[in-house]
């Protein structure tokens, strides 16, 4: 009796495996990413070529010029303004000369406001980046034509003095242009203009772009 009861049950397990399928028992395989091939040092050399090649063509359009020229008048403007300022704090004249063959400003501590450079009083130059020198090239005059509009001189040399009080001894201006644009005239948008207002010795500088003269910041 056993026996007949057994035998159907396992043939109804046989019956229920084979209607539903289980999972198989061969283990899956991997599913491993697809690798994707490198660049061959030919292909390297051709990448670096065309970048090279267009890094050549965008450098000519950069106007390293028009940096250099804005950073050469700006630092004139500093330095006039220090020298004002230290007018006052010193409570004595400063001088500033303005030597166009050396391209470069002169700044002399007038301790005892005789106008002449005694022994012992400080002097300092800042001179203007290569390629920066004073004129107008082919700009039109904006304050009048003299590369430099100070008429007072200190060894020869054009200068305006600035005064305790904080005034300048006159107004004038100066001229900065570019060495390309001073010999042929071309490239007028090089050249800057600066300023300085007597009464209150401030310094204001203007940029020529291309066809007016603008007022800088």
């Amino acid at each position: 009796m056993l026996r007949s009861m057994e035998a159907p049950g396992r043939v109804r397990e046989r019956a229920s495996d084979g209607a539903t399928p289980g999972p198989s028992r061969r283990s899956a395989a991997p599913d491993w990413p697809s690798v994707t091939p490198g660049f061959s040092v030919l292909e390297l050399l051709v990448v670096l070529l065309v970048v090279s090649l267009l890094t050549l063509m965008v450098i000519p359009s950069i106007e390293v010029v028009k940096y250099r020229m804005d950073g050469a008048v700006r630092g004139a403007v500093a330095a006039l303004v220090s020298a004002q300022r230290q007018a006052v704090v010193r409570q004595h004249n400063v001088i500033v000369a303005f030597d166009t063959a050396n391209r470069r400003l002169r700044i002399h501590q007038d301790e005892n406001n005789s106008g002449v450079i005694d022994t012992g009083e400080p002097v300092r130059t800042v001179p203007f980046d290569e390629g920066v020198v004073f004129g107008l090239g082919g700009a039109p005059a904006l304050f009048g034509s003299d590369v430099v509009g100070f008429t007072e001189t200190q060894g020869g040399l054009p200068v305006v003095r600035f005064i305790r009080g904080g005034s300048a001894s006159a107004e004038g201006h100066i001229y900065l242009t570019s060495e390309r644009t001073a010999g042929t005239g071309l490239y007028p948008k090089d050249t800057r203009a600066l300023k300085v207002d007597r009464a209150t010795g401030r310094v204001t500088w203007y940029y020529y772009d291309p066809n007016e003269w603008r007022k800088g910041f």
